[in-house]
């Protein structure tokens, strides 16, 4: 079964799949860059609940805002977000 014969309904689970793994690799390059959750959230000026959710494939209380904003503390520390 190729992508076009792939129901619409069906696709969207492959892109969270994918998204999912980005937010799993941040949270790894978070971590092996020293910087903690708190961190991350007090710099963005949110919760490190939220944080946490981000990372554990919660994003949906999220905007682009805040995933953007997220990279940009990852880069501010030199921790690259670079998707390989």
């Amino acid at each position: 079964m190729n992508a076009e014969t792939v129901p619409a309904q069906v696709k969207p689970v492959s892109n969270s799949l994918r998204f999912a793994r980005f937010l799993s690799d941040l949270k790894r390059r978070r971590n092996k860059g020293g910087l903690s959750q708190n961190e991350v959230a007090e710099t963005m000026g949110v919760s490190y609940q939220s944080v946490n959710r981000w990372e554990n494939s919660s994003f949906t209380n999220a905007t682009v805002s805040n995933l953007l904003a997220y990279l940009n503390v990852l880069e501010a520390n030199n921790i690259s977000t670079r998707i390989d």
